[in-house]
């Protein structure tokens, strides 16, 4: 079920966002990697079956990205994607966010960070309170 929204978040990439899109290299590193705008970057996507845990794998979704930003500095953005996706229906809903080293402090803004993700935002050096609105 994860492909599903791996390949969701890849065509929003490219037809909304117009960035290119990479075939997935290997089964570790990035969900795929882009170039959006001219730099090299990284898609991470997170699926969800049920509406109300969407905000939370969107939280997961940047997270990941923050943390491989530190695994490798030659990506330049990230976009972070959650998808709802409804398995009665097939009908989907996502949200995503773009994020770059230099905006990944405020990455969390306007999001419930779950507590079992903030000590490893924290380990970032992005330093959250616990269960804190942002």
């Amino acid at each position: 079920m994860g492909n599903v929204g791996e390949e969701i978040a890849a065509k929003f990439a490219e037809e909304k966002l117009k960035a290119t899109v990479y075939e997935k290299e290997k089964p570790t590193g990035p969900d795929r990697k882009i170039i959006y705008d001219s730099e090299p970057g990284i898609l991470e996507a997170k699926l969800t079956t049920y509406e109300s845990d969407l905000e939370t794998m969107f939280v997961d979704a940047i997270y990941d990205i923050c943390r491989r930003f530190r695994q490798n500095s030659r990506y330049r953005q990230g976009v972070a994607v959650a998808v709802y996706f409804d398995e009665d229906t097939g009908n989907f809903d996502l949200i995503y966010r773009i994020v770059t080293p230099e905006t990944q402090d405020t990455a969390f803004k306007g999001l419930h960070v779950p507590k079992y993700l903030t000590g490893k935002i924290k380990d970032l050096g992005l330093n959250r309170s616990e269960g804190e609105e942002l």
